[in-house]
């Protein structure tokens, strides 16, 4: 199960008054040919084979009451085989709308969209290559949509897309930075180290940026990973501390409180406690809501300033 969200910029006129949003996995995509008025074909079918019949979702936007009752409608009527596939607001998709786009359009921002990707015979689910969605949308008088009147082709639903993932080491400490050119429903960023690009442990975590897990611009992270300040403190003050406590038992306890002292520093955006020289190689794992499967950046040397 992948949870997306998705925008579409959709024009509510008098004319049009209902919208039909179709998504296929990307390796499914038929694209679909499209003509204005061209009868009942027009209207994407799910039976005997027709191009829904690899589709994953259908969202019905129904708007033939005026903009301030726009609603999801739970059936696709230009062909009731495919209802099982249409969700709504009974399945936890929500929207927001906001007017005003310079084309008169309004931006519509689809949430909780749950899309069951079927794998093919001896395909495996590989989260370092999550599946890309892609779809149409188009729009039509009727809720037949006998005459589709226009329509928008190649719609793409993407993973988060990482760039500039940068990891240089100065001063016991490695800063990590990266920018994601988009975000869609992400959650966090773990970022994990290793010192043979085999075994990785995770080092460090960012809360994702974007709000509600959606941007369309760019976002820039950073990460300082180094020794904290609590080990420098404690690093010496604190053995010479041991050495004044006679009791064994109490002597263990006071070790054990500088260790804990010191772990703690693994908060969310700040340093973290690294042993020099352990960590050679960084990967950032992306995390979306509702999801505990990860997608992995490419994985970069540790660089020395």
């Amino acid at each position: 199960m992948r949870v997306v969200n998705l925008t579409e910029d959709i024009k509510i006129n008098g004319g049009n008054k209902y919208a039909y949003i179709h998504l296929w996995r990307m390796v499914d995509y038929p694209s679909p040919a499209w003509a204005f008025g061209n009868g009942p074909s027009g209207a994407p079918k799910y039976a005997n084979g027709g191009v829904l019949s690899t589709s994953l979702l259908t969202l019905v936007l129904n708007y033939s009451l005026g903009e301030a009752n726009v609603f999801l409608a739970n059936t696709y009527p230009p062909d009731t085989n495919n209802d099982f596939l249409v969700q709504d607001a009974n399945d936890g998709v929500t929207f927001t709308k906001t007017p005003g786009n310079p084309d008169g359009s309004t931006r519509f921002v689809f949430s909780n969209i749950r899309l069951a990707v079927k794998l093919a015979p001896g395909e495996t689910c590989d989260p370092n290559n999550p599946p890309t969605f892609k779809g149409d949308s188009w729009s039509a008088q009727d809720d037949k949509g006998k005459n589709p009147a226009c329509w928008q082709t190649g719609i793409e639903i993407l993973p988060v897309q990482l760039e500039n993932i940068a990891a240089v080491k100065k001063d016991n400490q490695i800063e990590i930075s990266w920018t994601t050119a988009s975000e869609n429903n992400s959650r966090e960023f773990v970022v994990e180290g290793s010192r043979d690009n085999v075994n990785w442990t995770a080092i460090g975590k960012l809360e994702s940026k974007a709000v509600n897990g959606i941007s369309t611009q760019p976002l820039n992270y950073t990460l300082v990973i180094g020794l904290p300040v609590t080990v420098a403190a404690l690093g010496i003050a604190g053995l010479f501390l041991l050495t004044l406590v006679r009791s064994r038992w109490a002597r263990a306890l006071a070790l054990v409180i500088i260790i804990v002292v010191a772990g703690a520093c693994l908060k969310d955006g700040k340093s973290v406690d690294v042993e020099k020289g352990e960590v050679g190689y960084i990967r950032i794992a992306q995390y979306d809501k509702d999801s505990n499967i990860p997608a992995y950046s490419k994985v970069i040397k540790v660089v020395n300033d």
